[in-house]
């Protein structure tokens, strides 16, 4: 039996799905994030943004692709984007509960984001994940590595 697989994870601008023939398709992918902070804008002086995270907006996609097995279908899975910035710390968004329809092995899901926590430059890595509606224990999961830049005036 096959098992819960990943198959792909992809930050984009935007995405849309054809009305005739439901192929995805994804406009401007990221792999970098360009942030430009001035200090004086912060509401409070003496934050050091390398050592706590700002939520910097920036709307975009994430495209994922999953596989389960058969008997899977009709269950309750979980799904979440989980954001790790460069020092290693998890930033876990909201689950998203997904019935998974009768006859279904293969499907697409997209998460939209409206910001990125980020506590200085370095890779950072975007993790999606399948986890179980019982237990919540992880099944599958997929990553993306992205670029992130943070320039800090003065």
């Amino acid at each position: 039996m096959p098992a819960f697989k990943n198959i792909y994870v992809i930050p984009a601008r935007d995405a849309a799905v054809d009305s005739v023939d439901s192929m995805l398709t994804l406009t401007k992918i990221i792999d970098n994030f360009k942030f430009e902070i001035n200090k004086k804008d912060l509401p409070t002086n003496g934050i050091d943004v390398t050592d706590q995270n700002l939520l910097m907006p920036y709307q975009f996609i994430v495209a994922t692709a999953w596989q389960v097995p058969k008997s899977t279908n009709n269950s309750e899975l979980n799904f979440r984007i989980v954001i790790q910035d460069s020092k290693g710390n998890r930033h876990e968004g909201p689950l998203q509960n997904q019935g998974i329809p009768a006859d279904f092995t293969r499907f697409n899901i997209t998460f939209t984001l409206n910001d990125l926590p980020v506590n200085g430059s370095g890779e950072y890595t975007i993790i999606a994940e399948l986890l179980s509606g019982k237990d919540g224990d992880v099944l599958a999961s997929g990553q993306f590595p992205l670029q992130v830049t943070l320039t800090v005036i003065d």
